[in-house]
C-alpha cells in the first residue's frame, strides 16, 4: 500500500498528533462588554486629541463611481497610496415603513457607498455596529456621519 506521505504522526520522524496551536491563532479571547467599551471611547478620545476625528453630515456620493468618492475625500486629504488611510463609518437605518424613500443598503451601509470605497486603497468602508479598536488604530483618520456618531452614543454611552 502506498504511504501517501513521510510525516504521518504514528511513523518515526512524523508529525506531532494534535500539536500546539500557539497563541497567535487564538481570537476567541474574552473580552468583557464594560472593557470593549472603554477601548472604543479611549479611542475615539484620542482619535479627537490627535484631530483625526472628521464628522461629516452624511457620505453624498452621487453614485456608485470611485472618482466621486475620491473627489469627496479629498476635500480631508484622505487619498491614494500617498495619502492619509482612513476608515468610514455610517449608519443607515433601514426601519422605515415608507418603501418611496428607500435607499438600498449592505450592512446598512447604503450600497453606493460601499460599491465606491472598494477600490480605493487604505479606505475601510462599515457600520456602526462593526466599529472595533483595532481598525480605528489602524486606520489613520476616522470619517463618521452625524447619523452614525448618534447611533454609537446612544449604544455606548
Amino acid at each position: 500500500a502506498r504511504a501517501g506521505h513521510r510525516r504521518p504522526p504514528h511513523w518515526r520522524g512524523g508529525a506531532k498528533a494534535h500539536g500546539p496551536k500557539g497563541k497567535e491563532t487564538n481570537y476567541n479571547t474574552k473580552l468583557n462588554k464594560k472593557v470593549r467599551v472603554l477601548g472604543l471611547k479611549h479611542t475615539f478620545s484620542q482619535k479627537l486629541k490627535e484631530g483625526n476625528l472628521i464628522i461629516v453630515n452624511d457620505f453624498n456620493v452621487e453614485s456608485h463611481k470611485t472618482q466621486d468618492l475620491q473627489r469627496y475625500l479629498d476635500n480631508f486629504d484622505i487619498s491614494g497610496r500617498e495619502g492619509t488611510s482612513a476608515f468610514l463609518l455610517d449608519h443607515y437605518d433601514n426601519n422605515n415603513d415608507d418603501v418611496e424613500g428607500e435607499v438600498a443598503t449592505l450592512d446598512r451601509v447604503p450600497v453606493e457607498l460601499k460599491v465606491a470605497s472598494r477600490n480605493l486603497y487604505k479606505i475601510k468602508v462599515s457600520n456602526q455596529i462593526r466599529a472595533n479598536v483595532y481598525d480605528m488604530l489602524k486606520y489613520e483618520k476616522l470619517v463618521m456621519s452625524l447619523s452614525a456618531l448618534q447611533a454609537l452614543e446612544s449604544r455606548l454611552w
